[in-house]
């Protein structure tokens, strides 16, 4: 067993990822607040080292109700985050309310890495084909550099025309599933 403490341990990236860029993203997007259980990991601890707070909640649509009052009380999009899988599919009555109460939450979801894609993997649903009648906006990130591309995506259909929640998908979050993509340093 390592001695080193695992959020040290070699290979772990404390900057640079896709989750990283992500939540340069958010913090551009004026987010203060992530509704999630530690699920995207990675996406989590960079979230609070920017300094956007995580709530948590005890399932996910629990989680999508949350951001569905945040969006409501302050006029912001709310955020959520999900795992893979069934816990993703409890995001759908919330989603569906949001879509048609016309609210503005986004759900950032964990998915299976890419080498796993179509394998049975732990928890492996098709998000896109799941999220697709509560969104507005269903997309998954695959290739790194595009992640804040996607994710402006994401806040422009939650907030334009007519409000509600988009979906974004995201691959490769994991700080292990693929190599790590310098976007951004922490001093920029």
């Amino acid at each position: 067993m390592s001695s080193q403490p695992a959020l040290q341990s070699p290979g772990f990236k404390m900057k640079g990822t896709v989750a990283h860029a992500l939540v340069q993203g958010l913090c551009r997007h004026g987010v203060t607040h992530i509704f999630g259980q530690s699920l995207p990991s990675i996406l989590i601890l960079a979230a609070e080292k920017a300094g956007i707070q995580q709530v948590g909640y005890r399932q996910e649509n629990a989680g999508g109700y949350m951001a569905d009052a945040l969006a409501r009380l302050t006029g912001r999009p709310g955020i959520v985050t999900a795992q893979n899988g069934p816990a993703a599919a409890l995001l759908v009555p919330p989603l569906a309310e949001c879509m048609k109460a016309s609210v503005s939450v986004i759900a950032l979801v964990q998915e299976v890495n890419r080498h796993q894609t179509d394998r049975n993997a732990f928890q492996e649903l098709d998000h896109t084909a799941l999220f697709s009648y509560c969104a507005k906006w269903v997309r998954r990130v695959t290739e790194a550099s595009r992640a804040e591309d996607y994710l402006d995506m994401a806040f422009v259909a939650a907030c334009s025309g007519r409000p509600g929640p988009s979906t974004l998908i995201e691959v490769m979050c994991s700080a292990d599933a693929y190599p790590p993509i310098m976007l951004f340093t922490p001093e920029q």
